[in-house]
This record gives structure tokens, C-alpha cells and sequence, in this order.
């Protein structure tokens, strides 16, 4: 028969050992009275009992009086029946483990990585063009993206970003259309960067194509064996691949000093042409985005007040050296900037000095990688949270075992894995497409974050913001204008065949919505169970507030 029981409140273990304890109210064909549960624990982390959303499941319960136990002492007297209890904790979120180090190297290979694919904005108008891009970009694009995705992350303290926040802002439908546009841009946009590796490799070696495929298939083996290691393995490999793509170009300018020819400083002014605007606008743009992306991660965050403003800094900084330093080093040495392809900043280092040119080449091939790599940690947190009830605070929008934690490394190991399967067959499209296509849902989820963050102003004012954008209704609306400005001219550029794809593959998604919800109205399709989100929610109070606990005592859960 099921026991009801109603949590009274947590409490750590003094004891070394395996012995964990949970003081519940519970109820048995009498009136409900305290008693104590041996929790028997043995392959448990210290910790787990008190992660913030713990899933008990009971396996078995037996009944046993205290005397015949050594624990009657321990617990004192009046406890006439101690009920034993084997069960299994599982945590329902990863642990907390980023700090602002973290985010910096983090959010570098989440938003650029280095230069490596900047070569096609030049090559489209031209080094000036690119340039006051580079400028402008980080003030009207990149921090206030950065700022907003600081103040939700810290509102909404859960991985899985912008489905959370719009889900919240908006209601399920409106959750259901970004979490799957999310989607559509992560699996298209990981697929681009062992394209990449290929590219850069192919510059320097000749390579048939079932010999790049295989390539490319290694990096998202490679890429996803990390991932289901923890991210804090991402975040160590991130951290060396950074410094291993900074050095040579601080290297080059050494070169450039001594070169002994003049320098065609005249390059930084001129205009390519024919011009293609509409793939520099989408290749700039896809050089700066992925800001939000660290909403994702804000569930496995120490303390975002501290952490997301400081890691953002110093990523910006990072990615603003990473961009402008190639890019006026190169034209002032190459100055043929039509010619200028992926490979093309490998080869100007070749051109300095050998060794640098094969320096340059391992630099872009890990930059690749990385991308890749970071890109699927937090991609693989929204699917996550796609199959997560309790997240979402509303049915899920995918089978529940996308929400599976792998308990060793409490890594979404099922999401990862599917993500890993998405890229594989996607990486055989070209470039150019994925980039388009990336861009364009990336700028619709963009829409949604946009007026989520200006919703949660005027409906959710005094919602607790560990961080919050200066200014207030004032400030969000400052700094958002010149996002949305930016996102329609980038739409307004886009390809019409990119147009269809994407408001095809949009209203498919809202139709299906409605699909789903027929169906379960209908009976013929079961909804999938939603989760009471209140009952973690007064476990935090408890724990802050213990007096609370016997107004807690009133409400029953089944377990």
C-alpha cells in the first residue's frame, strides 16, 4: 500500500559513514507523528539529500522495532517503531560548479572561439566594413545581450535559458515555438564546426570526402566523450585551447614590425566588390551570438551575481582581442581582400614564418573543436530541460528520458547523445546554408528573449534579481532597441529560400502544438506528467526558515 508521507525537513548527517537521515511527518492508518527514516545510502555523495530539487524513490520499507537495533540509542527514546527505508536519490539538476573563470572560457567558445570564420565578412565588403562592425557590435549587440542574459540567468537560477524564460513570461505555447526554434538553430549550428575542421585541414592537406567525413565525425565523438565526462572537463579544455589560439597572433606582431616591405595600412579603408551584404550581416552576427546561450547553464552556476557579470567581461575582452588583432594584421599584409577564404589566416601566418603558419593551423582545427564542444554543453541543457517537467513547470515538450542525469558525472548523458546523432547527419550541408539558416531561428529565439525580458519589467517587478540591468524599464528598453533593430535588419538580408525554410519549419511547429493538445484532450494521447514545482520551492523555505516547518506539516505528498 502507498505511504503517505509529508516532508518535515532535511538534515545533514553528523556521522561519517553511509547513514544519511530525513525527519518526515507521515501517516499510516493513524494520526500522523514523527518518526525518523534510515535512509541507507551507501553509493551517495554527502550532498545529495540537499541538492535543490532531490527525487526520493522508494524501493522497499519494512517495519522493525528500535530495540532490536543499534540505532535506538542514537535516535533516543520514543521511537517505539523506526521504519528502514532503502532508496535511491538522483539529482534532478547537475551540481554547482561554474565560476567566473568558468563563464570567461565558457562563453569564448560559445560566442566566437577565436577568428577563424571572419574571413568570409572581409572577403564580402571589405576590412572596414568589418572592422567598425567589431566596434559597434560589442556595445549595441554583445553587452546588452550579455546583461540581459545575466539578470534572467539570476532570476531563473535553472539550466535550460530561454525556453524557461519565455515558457514563464509567455506561457506554454510560446515555450513550445522556442524551445523547438532553439533546437533547430543548436543542431544546425553545431554541425557547423566540424565543417570547419574540415576546411581549415583541407587548406592544408588534400583529403578525399569520405576522408573529411570521417574527420568530422571523430571531432563529434571526441566532442561528445568530453561533454559526458562534466562540464567542468569542458571548461579545463576550453581554458587551454584559449591560450593555445591566443599566442600566435600576439606572436605576429612581431612579424609585422620587422616586415620588410611597406605595409598596405590603405587595405583597412578598401571596398570589396561585388558586395554581399546580407552574408557579412549574417557572418558578423553569427561571429558575436551565443550570449544568451549561457542562460543554459544557470542552474550550475555558484553565484550568478558575481559570476555571470565578471566571466562576461572577461570574455568579451578575450573575444574583442580575438577579432580585431587578425583582422588588421592580416589586411595590412594581404591586402587582396577578395581572396581572402577560410584557410587564409593560416596562411599569412605561413607566410611570416613557418613555423607560426603550422602553429596557425593546430589553432584554427582546436578552435573548431572547442566550438563544437562548448556549443554542446549548453545546447544539450536546453534539451535537457525540454524533458524535464519539473523544469518547465508545465507538461514536457519532449519524452521524459531526454531529462535522464548520468549519476556518476550528473551529465544529461540521453541529450547528449541524441545531439551528437543530430550533428552527424547535418554536417554534410555546406557552410554557407547552415550559417543562414543558424542565424535566421537563432534571430527568432532572439525575438521571444527580447520581449520576455521586457515582460518580466512590467509583470514581475519585484521578482528577486541577484543582478539587474541599470536603470530599470528604462535601461531594458535602451539596450534592447538596438537588438532589435540589428535582428530585423539581419532578417530583412537573409535569402529567400532561408525565409521559407524557416517560416515553414515555424508554423509546422505551432500547428503541431495544437495537434498535441487535441489529442490529449481527445484521450488518445497521455499527457506528460507534470510535476508539482511548489514542493522544492518549500524545501528552501524550511531550510532558511525552520519554524515554518509545522505550517508545512499541514500538506501531504505522495512520494
Amino acid at each position: 500500500k502507498p505511504i503517505h508521507l509529508t516532508l518535515y525537513f532535511f538534515e545533514r548527517s553528523t556521522r561519517r559513514g553511509a547513514r544519511r537521515t530525513l525527519t518526515m511527518v507521515y501517516s499510516h492508518n493513524q494520526p500522523p507523528t514523527t518518526t525518523t527514516l534510515i535512509v541507507n545510502t551507501p553509493c551517495l555523495e554527502t550532498d545529495a539529500l540537499l541538492s535543490r530539487r532531490p527525487v526520493i524513490k522508494f524501493s522497499t520499507a519494512t517495519h522493525s522495532s528500535a530495540e532490536s537495533d543499534d540505532s535506538y540509542e542514537e535516535y533516543g527514546p520514543g521511537h517505539d517503531d523506526v521504519m528502514f527505508v532503502t532508496v535511491e536519490v538522483e539529482r534532478s539538476q547537475p551540481p554547482r560548479s561554474l565560476n567566473a573563470v568558468s563563464i570567461t572560457f565558457l562563453a569564448f567558445f560559445i560566442v566566437s572561439g577565436g577568428p577563424f570564420g571572419i574571413e568570409d565578412a572581409i572577403s564580402s565588403v571589405g576590412a572596414f566594413a568589418t572592422l567598425i562592425s567589431l566596434l559597434v557590435l560589442p556595445v549595441v549587440w554583445a553587452i546588452p545581450q550579455a546583461l540581459m542574459t545575466a539578470e534572467l540567468g539570476t532570476m531563473i537560477d535553472q539550466n535550460g535559458g530561454a525556453i524557461l524564460w519565455v515558457t514563464q513570461a509567455f506561457g506554454p505555447l510560446a515555450g513550445w515555438q522556442v524551445a523547438y526554434c532553439t533546437q533547430l538553430s543548436a543542431i544546425v549550428d553545431a554541425a557547423i564546426y566540424p565543417v570547419f575542421f574540415t576546411d581549415y585541414l583541407a587548406s592544408a592537406i588534400d583529403l578525399e570526402y569520405y576522408q573529411l567525413w570521417l574527420i568530422r565525425f571523430g571531432v563529434v565523438i571526441l566532442g561528445t566523450l568530453l561533454n559526458l565526462r562534466g562540464v567542468n572537463v569542458v571548461t579545463w579544455m576550453s581554458a587551454l585551447i584559449a591560450i593555445i589560439i591566443t599566442i600566435p597572433f600576439i606572436a605576429e606582431i612581431y612579424y609585422v614590425a620587422t616586415w620588410p616591405t611597406p605595409l598596405a595600412w590603405y587595405a583597412l579603408r578598401e571596398v570589396v566588390q561585388p558586395q554581399n551584404w546580407g552574408l557579412f550581416m549574417n557572418t558578423v552576427l553569427f561571429n558575436y551570438t551565443g550570449w544568451d546561450s549561457l542562460g543554459s547553464l544557470a542552474g550550475e552556476v555558484t553565484d550568478g551575481k558575481r559570476a555571470f557579470p565578471l566571466g562576461i567581461i572577461g570574455a568579451l575582452g578575450l573575444i574583442t582581442l580575438n577579432y580585431g588583432l587578425p583582422v588588421i594584421l592580416g589586411a595590412i599584409t594581404f591586402p587582396d581582400l577578395s581572396q581572402w577564404q577560410p584557410g587564409t589566416l593560416q596562411a599569412i601566418a605561413a607566410n611570416m614564418a613557418p613555423w607560426l603558419g603550422y602553429w596557425m593551423l593546430v589553432a584554427s582545427l582546436l578552435s573548431s573543436f572547442a566550438l563544437f564542444m562548448g556549443n554542446t554543453t549548453v545546447y544539450t541543457r536546453s534539451l535537457w530541460s525540454m524533458g524535464r517537467p519539473d523544469v518547465l513547470e508545465t507538461q514536457s515538450y519532449l519524452p521524459q528520458p531526454l531529462g535522464k542525469l548520468w549519476k556518476r558525472y550528473n551529465t544529461p548523458w540521453v541529450a547528449i547523445l541524441i545531439f551528437a546523432c543530430t550533428t552527424t547527419v547535418l554536417m554534410s550541408f555546406s557552410f554557407e546554408l547552415l550559417v543562414q539558416v543558424d542565424v535566421f531561428m537563432n534571430n527568432i529565439t532572439l525575438l521571444y528573449e527580447f520581449g520576455s525580458f521586457i515582460c518580466f519589467k512590467y509583470t514581475q517587478p519585484d521578482r528577486p534579481r541577484p543582478f539587474e540591468v541599470p536603470l530599470g524599464v528604462l535601461g531594458a528598453w535602451i539596450m534592447t532597441i538596438p537588438k532589435l533593430f540589428i535582428v530585423i535588419m539581419s532578417m530583412l538580408f537573409t535569402d529567400w529560400k532561408v525565409w521559407i525554410v524557416a517560416v515553414s519549419y515555424y508554423l509546422l511547429v505551432t500547428a503541431a502544438y495544437f495537434v498535441r493538445a487535441f489529442l490529449q484532450k481527445r484521450g488518445n494521447c497521455l499527457p506528460t506528467e507534470r510535476v508539482d514545482s511548489a514542493l522544492p520551492t518549500e524545501i528552501d523555505q524550511i531550510l532558511e526558515h525552520p519554524d515554518m516547518a509545522e505550517e508545512f506539516a499541514s500538506s501531504e505528498y505522495r512520494l
